[in-house]
């Protein structure tokens, strides 16, 4: 998701999404909050593309945004919450393939499972937006080990949170990521959040745990379909 720039005419990338339906999608809380004034600042979905910046993908389709949902007890200082439901104008031509829809974990997966990232960020040294789709494999841990990690930080780990860490340091889920997927066993289990470095890895990506937030998501996809009139 993002906008175009006025200045440059450039596509500038900002969240990552998960396709939930032909209108909707699932991402981050964080991102909702721009995408609450997407009419007037020009907001959109991108799907169907590996290179956000190349507009002459054939299997590209961008759909405006419609309306954000976000979560009514979202925090930006705990990131509590940290989901939001956006309906885009249109519909996506869902393909099963290029483009299509992943189905929600409705139980919180127990560690260790291994899973997948991906995202729109890169790290060269330091985290940078990409052009191309990149993803990262990682592996689930514990509650208890993810609270023990971040016991000193700032922020610290709360329920609906879950956390993916690597077996050796390494950079994980970063800036350019946020909203968007964590994939374990083809099921979309996580939604990027939030991280205490992410561009060494040498703390662990948290997510919005999807299964924590089954009954807010399902919720709210009624109340958007009752809005829009679908």
């Amino acid at each position: 998701m993002g906008y175009i720039n006025p200045e440059t005419k450039a596509y500038v990338h900002y969240c990552g999404a998960s396709i939930l339906d032909r209108h909707h999608v699932l991402t981050a809380g964080h991102c909702g909050m721009l995408f609450i004034n997407s009419v007037s600042y020009g907001w959109f979905v991108v799907a169907g593309a590996l290179n956000v910046s190349d507009p002459t993908e054939n299997t590209r389709v961008e759909r405006p945004i419609a309306q954000a949902y976000m979560h009514e007890y979202f925090n930006e200082f705990t990131i509590e919450n940290d989901v939001a439901l956006i309906r885009v104008d249109g519909e996506f031509p869902l393909d099963g393939n290029i483009i299509s829809t992943i189905p929600l974990r409705n139980v919180t997966l127990n560690p260790p499972a291994e899973c997948t990232v991906s995202g729109w960020a890169q790290f060269s040294p330091e985290p940078v937006a990409s052009d191309i789709l990149q993803e990262l494999d990682e592996t689930l841990i514990s509650q208890e080990d993810c609270v023990n990690a971040y016991q000193d930080f700032a922020i610290h780990i709360l329920p609906g949170m879950l956390c993916t860490d690597f077996l050796e340091e390494g950079p994980s889920a970063c800036h350019d990521d946020s909203g968007g997927p964590l994939v374990c066993g083809n099921q979309l289990t996580g939604v990027v959040s939030w991280s205490g470095d992410c561009s060494t890895g040498s703390y662990p990506a948290v997510y919005a745990d999807v299964a924590y937030y089954s009954d807010w998501i399902r919720e709210t996809l009624a109340k958007s379909i009752k809005d829009g009139g679908l």
